[in-house]
């Protein structure tokens, strides 16, 4: 069965996925996330995603990580027409980008694309939730640069995320102690 979210790229809602756990459940290493992708009105798109944890009552729950900053979680970000990867230098949790060729994508095309993020380390407890935002800006705070201008986009219009069926879009996480 195939699906597709739509979502704005100008809009901070994005798309947002969320699962709640019945137990504990540790990630820590490399994170992917492999997405299949459509820019509806352009021929490019910034992609940005988030992971953090959300507490039973669906407040997030933000770690501290330096100097009582917080950091809402493990993230990453693409530029899809720059998504070609290396066969022999990635690996299954770390895509290895080249950066040699610019791949524009034609009206209608929808393309697969791994997103890799930093290795990271996170606990969940049941009936917390894992929620996986994904949109067309950059929503992480860096209080340390505050003249640090924002992230420059491509973006244009609408994105599209397809699931299901011949879209295996997929976050792959490594579980400790599963």
């Amino acid at each position: 069965h195939e699906v597709s979210c739509t979502y704005d790229s100008s809009d901070l809602r994005g798309a947002t996925f969320r699962v709640t756990f019945d137990r504990e459940i540790e990630v820590t290493g490399y994170l992917k996330l492999k997405l299949w992708v459509e820019a509806l009105d352009h021929d490019d798109m910034d992609l940005f995603a988030v992971i953090r944890k959300l507490d039973r009552a669906g407040l997030p729950v933000e770690p501290v990580v330096v100097t009582e900053r917080t950091h809402p979680g493990p993230n990453g970000r693409l530029r899809v027409s720059m998504r070609k990867l290396c066969k022999e230098r990635s690996l299954e949790s770390e895509p290895f980008h080249v950066f040699d060729e610019e791949q524009k994508l034609a009206r209608g095309t929808v393309v697969p694309v791994e997103i890799g993020f930093w290795p990271y380390a996170m606990r969940w407890h049941a009936g917390d939730t894992m929620e996986l935002w994904i949109g067309g800006k950059d929503v992480l705070k860096r209080p340390e640069f505050p003249g640090l201008p924002p992230v420059h986009t491509v973006n244009l219009g609408r994105h599209s995320i397809h699931v299901g069926g011949k879209y295996d879009s997929y976050l792959l996480m490594p579980m400790i102690g599963q």
